[in-house]
C-alpha cells in the first residue's frame, strides 16, 4: 500500500531534487522503522524478483541506495527503470541527483535537461539545473534559470530573489545595480518581505551605497509598528555615511520608541543591548563630531 502512495503519478510529479532524501525519510515505506534501508533493500529486490518489469520498483530501490550512498547501484536502478518505462521521466530527475552528488556535473546537466523536456513547469527543477550549472561557474546560466524558476511559479520563494542578487554580485562584486534590481523583482511578486528588505540595506551598505539603504530602511519601517530596532539601523547609516545630525537624530529617536515600550519588554536581554549600542553609537558620533568641526 505504501509503495502505491508513495509512487501515484501526482507525487512523483511533484519530486525535488535537492530536497528528495528528506522527504524520502520523513514519509517512505514504513519498512524503515523495521529493520533500516539495508532490509528495505532486500525487500525490494525480492520484489523486483517476482516483478522484474516494475520500474516504480527500481525506482524505488534506487532511492534506497542512494540514501545507502551506493551512487553506483542507484544510478543503475534509475536508469533500469527509465529503460523499462521511457516516460518515467522523473528517473532522469534522480539520475541527475546522483550524478551532482559524485560531481559529474556536465551528465547531470543532461539528465536534467532531458527531464525538462517534459516537465518545463517544475520549478524545483530549474532551480535544480541553475544550481548546476553554478558548480559549473556558469552564472549567467544560472540566472536563466532562476529566472524560468520564477516564471514556472506561482508563488516564487524569497531564496530565489536572495541567491540572484548572491549570484549576480558573485560573476561581477560592483554590478550594484543588477543585484538590487532582482531583489526588488522579489519585493514585487512577494509585498513586502523583511529578508528581501535586510538584503538590500546589506548589499547597498557593503558597496557604499548610503542613499538607497536609507530609502529601504525607511520603507521597512512603514510596515511595522515596533521600529526601534530599524531607527537605531537609520542611526548607524547616517554615522557611517558621515551625516553626524542625522545619526544623532536617529538614535534619540531609538532611545525614545524604547521607552515607550511596556516596562516588561524594556527589561529584556534584547533591548537592553539595543540601549546600550545606542548610548554607544551616540558617543562615537559625538567624538567623530568633535573632530568634524575641529577640521
Amino acid at each position: 500500500m505504501m509503495f502505491k502512495v508513495l509512487f501515484s503519478s501526482d507525487s512523483l510529479k511533484s519530486f525535488v531534487l535537492f530536497g528528495l532524501i528528506g522527504w524520502i525519510l520523513a514519509v517512505g515505506p514504513r519498512a524503515d522503522a523495521h529493520g533500516g534501508v539495508h532490509a528495505s533493500i532486500k525487500r525490494l529486490t525480492r520484489a523486483i524478483r517476482e516483478h522484474p518489469d516494475s520500474a516504480r520498483l527500481y525506482l524505488l530501490r534506487g532511492q534506497y541506495y542512494f540514501i545507502d550512498e551506493d551512487m553506483e547501484r542507484a544510478y543503475t536502478d534509475y536508469r533500469t527503470a527509465l529503460d523499462l518505462k521511457p516516460n518515467l521521466y522523473e528517473a532522469n530527475l534522480l539520475m541527475g541527483q546522483v550524478l551532482i552528488k559524485r560531481k559529474k556535473y556536465p551528465q547531470a546537466l543532461s539528465h536534467l535537461n532531458a527531464y525538462l523536456m517534459h516537465r518545463p513547469k517544475d520549478t524545483n527543477a530549474w532551480v535544480a539545473r541553475a544550481e548546476t550549472y553554478v558548480q559549473m561557474n556558469k552564472i549567467s546560466n544560472a540566472l536563466e534559470d532562476y529566472l524560468l524558476a520564477i516564471r514556472s511559479s506561482s508563488h516564487p520563494k524569497p531564496d530565489y530573489f536572495l541567491r540572484c542578487s548572491e549570484l549576480t554580485l558573485r560573476e561581477d562584486p560592483d554590478n550594484f545595480k543588477e543585484a538590487i534590481t532582482w531583489l526588488n523583482i522579489g519585493k514585487a511578486h512577494l509585498n513586502f518581505n523583511v529578508v528581501i528588505s535586510k538584503k538590500i540595506i546589506d548589499i547597498a551598505l557593503r558597496t557604499a551605497h548610503y542613499d538607497a539603504a536609507i530609502e529601504e530602511t525607511e520603507d521597512v519601517m512603514k510596515h511595522l509598528d515596533r521600529k526601534e530596532k530599524w531607527l537605531y539601523e537609520m542611526a548607524e547609516i547616517y554615522q557611517r555615511k558621515g551625516d553626524y545630525d542625522c545619526a544623532k537624530n536617529y538614535s534619540f529617536q531609538t532611545l525614545h520608541a524604547i521607552e515607550q515600550l511596556p516596562l516588561r519588554l524594556q527589561k529584556t536581554h534584547k533591548i537592553q543591548r539595543l540601549k546600550e549600542q545606542t548610548q554607544l553609537l551616540l558617543q562615537t558620533i559625538h567624538s567623530k563630531n568633535s573632530i568634524h568641526h575641529q577640521d
